[in-house]
């Protein structure tokens, strides 16, 4: 044999010692990698699995790269799973799928589990392949369910505990109006049996009031029912600032009344509309009236709350003012932390400002605690709704 025979000879075989480790290097991640991956040609055929990959879907090495990834699918998705496939053949790229998704995946048994996915392409030559990286998220899926239920439980109790303490101003609010009702059916019942007869004048002003004042209880209740609701499933949409405002304004107004706080609501346009989910947001109006009810009993002399509403740079901006002895600066920083409260015990769940802080950023604002010409400020912002815009413009 030649010396340049045995000189090529040794060439290839130094060349192909560190493919080889390369290769085994590669093997190791690949099983190594906690998260199940496939590589699928364009015909949607397995050509390539990880250990994970066996374990998440149930099939053995052998039996996954004898399928098509459609099989990996639940049933109903498999066509347009396949279309998408094909598509994706054609215009391939680095995508992450799922974080915003309700993406399915299907075991050998037919349980089907929600999954997150991450697909490259992969080309040797004129040969495409996709590496797709699936990851198992029902855990992840559980966890937020749960945390979900937790989270509407504490909103729901907060909100409730917001309405509870203004019982006293809500019983008012239905007290008054049913006395006038009384007194009025009390009139005709009088005169009918003291003169036999009662003018017609006289039927219809006393059958008005009594219908007049029976519908102010009926706004009442609707309004009490209606921020009692679960919210935190409701669809954001447009709606009234005018009407929300009305509607918190409802279950307090007469009990602020009754404690001798003014109570300052400058008019609305009716037609300004915002987009939100209504009771959510009437619950945080409504949790911000009553730590200014609660911070103008503090202190002797005047006693009053302000609610400003304003337009600003396409937002609606809510600002809950009150004349009370303001926060100490060294609360400031934990007003807001769930669970905090300068309250006594009992008359407090210090959930009210963190839960309405978590709405308004799930809303896309910000709750924010700052003064106007020196009294306490709570103000947050809300998108205008498209319709109002239209009209603003």
């Amino acid at each position: 044999m030649s010396s340049r025979a045995i000189r090529a000879g040794q060439i290839d075989e130094e060349t192909r010692l560190p493919i080889s480790q390369s290769e085994a290097r590669f093997r190791h991640l690949l099983e190594e990698v906690p998260e199940a991956i496939l590589e699928v040609d364009t015909y949607g055929r397995i050509v390539l699995v990880n250990d994970a990959a066996e374990k998440m879907f149930g099939y053995s090495r052998e039996e996954l790269l004898t399928l098509n990834v459609d099989t990996l699918v639940p049933e109903a998705q498999r066509d347009v799973h396949a279309q998408h496939r094909l598509d994706y053949a054609q215009k391939p790229e680095r995508r992450p799928m799922g974080s915003l998704l309700e993406l399915k995946a299907q075991r050998k048994d037919g349980s089907i589990f929600p999954i997150d996915l991450s697909l490259s392409p992969n080309r040797f030559g004129n040969v495409l392949t996709v590496i797709a990286l699936v990851r198992d998220i029902s855990e992840r899926r559980r966890s937020e369910a749960q945390l979900a239920a937790a989270r509407a439980q504490l909103e729901s109790s907060a909100r409730l505990a917001a309405l509870g303490m203004m019982a006293g101003g809500v019983a008012h609010e239905i007290n008054n109006p049913l006395t006038i009702i009384h007194a009025s059916a009390a009139d005709l019942l009088q005169r009918i049996r003291q003169e036999g007869t009662v003018s017609l004048e006289i039927v219809v002003r006393n059958s008005e009031r009594i219908k007049d004042t029976a519908n102010r209880i009926a706004r009442i209740i609707k309004s009490m029912r209606h921020l009692a609701r679960e919210g935190s499933q409701e669809r954001p949409g447009p709606t009234s600032v005018a009407k929300m405002v009305e509607e918190a304004l409802g279950i307090c107004r007469e009990h602020f009344k009754d404690e001798s706080v003014n109570l300052i609501v400058p008019s609305i346009d009716p037609t300004l509309h915002v987009s939100c989910r209504e009771i959510q947001i009437a619950q945080v109006l409504l949790n911000l009236l009553q730590n200014a009810f609660d911070a103008v009993l503090e202190q002797a002399g005047e006693r009053w709350i302000r609610l400003d509403v304003a337009v600003r740079d396409g937002s609606v901006v809510f600002s809950i003012i009150d004349s009370g002895p303001g926060i100490p600066a060294e609360l400031k920083t934990r007003i807001m932390e769930p669970f905090f409260t300068t309250k006594e015990v009992g008359k407090g769940t210090g959930l009210g400002l963190s839960l309405s802080r978590m709405i308004v950023e799930e809303h896309g604002g910000e709750l924010e605690l700052t003064e106007e010409t020196g009294h306490t400020c709570f103000s947050f912002r809300l998108p205008l709704a498209q319709q109002t815009e239209a009209t603003c413009n």
